[in-house]
């Protein structure tokens, strides 16, 4: 089995940046995604991806509560979010020491390490909370420790080929996004042709169609092209969509 590819995304040539997505249309399909592949007790939905504030903390007073934006959070997962567990989208343990160990530093300076300890694990979600749930770690470090031994990061590219290989990776996704996440999630898989393959496949499995009209062959796609089969099929999608409104415009004028 393929060691696990838990380490920041190599920075890509700005020639090959995916096309511009916001954040708030970045989190809905996230969220969507999801929803679709897998019942993951991670509280995500289209407006917040952040791990919730602790339930419980000690009673000794620690100060302002700890957020996490949107925007940060969405920054996070794209440099360290390197779990897919072909059932839905979980951060990794480094990911999640990524992010929390700069919340230690906003915390008071005479705060016990109990109380920190505390804070932290109340900061965890979804599988990494119950991976910690028999963990009693005595201090920051053997907090971390403990979190990465019993929560390891998935094998990425092994996991979400095999999600595009389900053939519906990108259902429940709208259509005005699934190029503009078909090149995210290429640009997260080693550059192999073999992963342009598995991106072309599945937007295919999306909209046969698409690829009929634009005469591409799944088995053609390759490093050099995928990218620019994504934009052509999103603009083929977009044209498509706008044909459909107008044409639903005019019976609604003829009613």
């Amino acid at each position: 089995m393929s060691e696990a590819l838990d380490s920041p995304m190599e920075t890509t040539d700005t020639s090959s940046t995916p096309p511009s997505v916001n954040v708030k249309e970045l989190a809905t399909i996230l969220a969507k995604i999801d929803e679709r592949l897998s019942s993951v007790e991670a509280n995500h939905s289209a407006h917040s991806l952040q791990p919730k504030p602790p339930s419980a903390i000690s009673s000794a007073p620690l100060g302002p509560t700890i957020t996490i934006s949107i925007q940060e959070s969405l920054d996070m997962f794209a440099k360290y979010g390197s779990s897919f567990s072909g059932q839905g989208i979980q951060w990794s343990a480094q990911a999640w020491e990524a992010m929390l160990r700069p919340r230690i530093g906003q915390l008071p300076e005479n705060c016990d390490p109990a109380d920190i300890v505390a804070v932290l694990q109340g900061m965890l979600t979804g599988k990494a909370k119950k991976a910690m749930g028999g963990a009693f770690p005595v201090s920051i470090d053997d907090f971390f420790e403990q979190l990465g031994q019993c929560f390891t990061a998935a094998q990425y590219h092994l996991r979400v080929s095999q999600a595009l290989e389900a053939g519906n990776f990108f259902d429940g996704v709208d259509y005005h996004h699934q190029a503009a996440l078909a090149i995210q999630v290429f640009e997260n898989l080693p550059h192999t042709d073999n992963s342009a393959v598995m991106i072309a496949r599945a937007l295919c499995f999306a909209d046969e169609d698409t690829f009929v009209s634009l005469d591409l062959m799944v088995d053609e796609a390759n490093v050099g092209n995928i990218r620019q089969w994504c934009t052509r099929y999103q603009r083929c999608v977009d044209v498509k969509l706008a044909a459909k409104r107008n044409n639903q415009l005019l019976v609604e004028q003829h009613q």
